[in-house]
């Protein structure tokens, strides 16, 4: 299963892009599940639309257009995808690290990653990525932004530092859809 990808070196929020595109076809709902991946975003942003977040080169910052109507969610359940997406990356982050023990949910929609050294400034662990979803029935737009290179702030986490793997975003894409379908499917 792959899905199709739009690469940019730049956007200002691949949200805002992916959602420009459903707004373009919404009417005629002629839009396939697609990736829409930037190497760094000037104006991404979190789900309180508070601060622009910090995206910089070689960390992930994909929004993925489902439909999630054809996958046979109803417009009324659609509020879950947020908890089914943070559970759906977080097991992605287990299984390319190996190490699903460090890797936390912090709900609504957080990933942290905990390390034993730092328990006592940080218990509940650093975060390592983020997600905002945003509804446009039988669509959803499921943002990611996922540390893999660099923290943008002390309080962060990344996956080379924590895990010492080196990832690219690119080769990402396709299985971090795979686990989002996956839990989409089976409603978690």
């Amino acid at each position: 299963m792959s899905i199709k990808i739009l690469h940019f070196a730049e956007l200002p929020s691949t949200n805002d892009y992916a959602i420009e595109l459903v707004g373009k076809n919404y009417s005629s709902q002629k839009i396939d599940d697609m990736a829409i991946l930037a190497d760094i975003q000037t104006s991404g942003r979190g789900r309180l639309n508070k601060r622009v977040w910090i995206s910089r080169l070689g960390n992930f910052h994909c929004s993925y257009i489902i439909n999630i109507g054809k996958l046979g969610l109803r417009a009324e359940t659609s509020p879950m995808i947020t908890d089914i997406s943070v559970v759906a990356l977080r097991d992605f982050l287990a299984s390319i690290t190996g190490d699903g023990d460090r890797i936390n949910t912090k709900f609504p929609n957080d990933i942290l990653v905990t390390h034993p050294a730092e328990a006592i400034m940080f218990p509940n662990g650093r975060k390592v990525a983020g997600i905002l979803v945003e509804i446009f029935y039988p669509y959803a737009v499921i943002g990611i932004g996922l540390n893999l290179q660099n923290s943008p702030v002390k309080t962060a986490a990344n996956i080379l530092d924590e895990f010492k793997i080196l990832v690219n975003p690119l080769e990402l894409v396709d299985n971090l859809y795979k686990f989002l379908i996956d839990g989409i499917a089976r409603g978690f």
